[in-house]
């Protein structure tokens, strides 16, 4: 091991741990069809080629214009070690020069570094369990920490996020003393008696920030009964959106009118979102022929009845809470919703493979990026899965998005974007866009450094540490 305030070291370790062969190597991936990365694939294939500049640098070509190139590349482009990847790689254990395409893509899949991990960061992952992941400082054996950048590093030793589906769940943990911070804290538990009692003020501070996501319920518009517009229309003006964020989270959330962020400069602030009116829903309803043929109180059309089903992640009370009030609203203009919940790969699986009606997320998006993974025509083909979901084919979304990716003139792509915005809202509507709703979080009294950001996560925790130094086991400083 080397020790990262020697410069000299720091330059040994750069080439020890990462080379502009590991840059070219996982850019070459993603042409790989065997390569399970279907959902990031085209945001590599406008590169046309990775040249190896030099032992420090490599240089990226592209076929044309494009905004989000410094992005895709630094953020995007996960960067995999070809000495454990790389099948030609002669330093690789399973070195194979006789290796064709689909070996070195099944080498990639099935790798048992894939929950290992290898990283360059000031932390290892040390344990990955069913329940937990942690991480530990990356250091010699005199504590000193060995990273290039000391200063960003970070005061823990140790770091554990623990995996608990159900947010009551989560919360006994946090007041138990098994979790040091939960964000998802209730708003029945944030606004009431539970977080105001003094024991737990004794122990934790609250708060809450807002990050650029929104929850959105997608609908999947291969269904016959949500392909037409006019059905999604209504379901957006039978909801009471206003007295429903008043309720449930005291006026803190916001109300979202399309896939733009809240706070983006690239956000409509002057789109009104459509009024709540169940007698328009109604009237869009029947002049789209849907209306109850049969007496169930069920609109129909063409034999089909307008049952939707709601599929929502198990443990989630906040998509419970949601889809109780929306089945509520929508069984008084004739559409019938039935919620399910699922645990959560399988829920995955089925917005993959769009066997679903209805699905209740959210997005948490940077305050920019590019639209072409959610919305562009070929991502959204039924036998492609992506993150297209509700299956959006649209000519003009599509010419939006090539317009918005070619604009590097970021005043300009502004506008392009909220003329993006608008259109996805008015013209599609394939989301019930919902709410921009602050993560609400409790955090044990011990920490400092607490700071809130608008890019996910919201928060540095590489910035906090121990208020005390004088407890055992912790420091105040990053080594000693």
């Amino acid at each position: 091991m080397v020790y990262a305030d020697d410069p000299k070291a720091v330059e040994r370790m750069g080439e020890q741990f990462l080379d502009p062969r590991d840059v070219r190597f996982s850019w070459a991936l993603y042409a790989n069809p065997g390569v399970d990365c279907d959902e990031k694939r085209f945001m590599f294939e406008k590169m046309t080629d990775c040249r190896i500049v030099d032992d420090r640098r490599v240089r990226f070509f592209y076929q044309e214009q494009y905004a989000f190139s410094l992005e895709q590349i630094g953020t995007s482009l996960t960067l995999m070690p070809s000495h454990i990847y790389d099948l030609s790689d002669p330093d690789n254990p399973a070195y194979d020069p006789k290796a064709t395409a689909a070996d070195q893509a099944e080498h990639i899949n099935k790798n048992p570094h894939n929950k290992l991990w290898v990283g360059l960061g000031p932390y290892r992952v040390t344990q990955w369990t069913q329940q937990y992941v942690q991480a530990e400082r990356f250091a010699d054996a005199q504590g000193r920490t060995l990273y290039f950048d000391r200063a960003n590093a970070g005061y823990f030793d140790v770091i554990r996020w623990r995996y608990i589906d159900d947010d009551e769940v989560a919360m006994n943990a946090l007041e138990n003393g098994e979790l040091d911070f939960f964000d998802r804290v209730k708003s029945t538990d944030y606004f009431g008696e539970r977080t105001s009692r003094e024991a737990f003020k004794k122990s934790f501070y609250k708060g809450y920030r807002y990050l650029g996501m929104y929850g959105f319920t997608g609908w999947n518009l291969y269904r016959p009964q949500l392909k037409d517009k006019a059905v999604r229309d209504a379901i957006a003006h039978a909801f009471d959106f206003k007295e429903y964020l008043r309720t449930n989270y005291s006026g803190l959330a916001r109300q979202t009118t399309g896939p733009v962020p809240y706070g983006s400069e690239g956000y409509p602030t002057d789109l009104e979102p459509y009024p709540y009116s169940p007698d328009r829903a109604i009237e869009l309803l029947e002049e789209a022929g849907w209306y109850d043929r049969d007496g169930d109180d069920i609109a129909d059309k063409d034999g089909v009845k307008l049952s939707i089903e709601f599929l929502y992640p198990s443990g989630n009370d906040a998509s419970k809470t949601f889809g109780t009030k929306l089945q509520e609203s929508l069984k008084s203009i004739g559409i019938e919703l039935r919620l399910t919940t699922l645990e959560w790969a399988t829920f995955l699986e089925r917005l993959k493979s769009r066997d679903f009606d209805g699905c209740n997320l959210a997005w948490i998006p940077p305050l920019e990026s590019d639209p072409e993974q959610l919305w562009h025509s070929r991502l959204g083909a039924r036998d492609v899965r992506s993150s297209n979901n509700s299956g959006v084919q649209d000519p003009k979304v599509d010419a939006m998005i090539a317009g918005i990716q070619a604009e590097t003139d970021t005043a300009k792509r502004m506008k392009l974007w909220q003329e993006f915005h608008r259109y996805i809202y008015l013209e599609v509507q394939p989301y019930l866009f919902m709410y921009n709703v602050p993560y609400k979080f409790a955090v044990t009294r011990e920490f400092r450094g607490l700071q809130s950001f608008a890019i996910d996560p919201g928060y540095s925790l590489r910035r906090w540490y121990y208020w005390n130094p004088e407890r055992p086991g912790l420091r105040k400083t990053l080594d000693p």
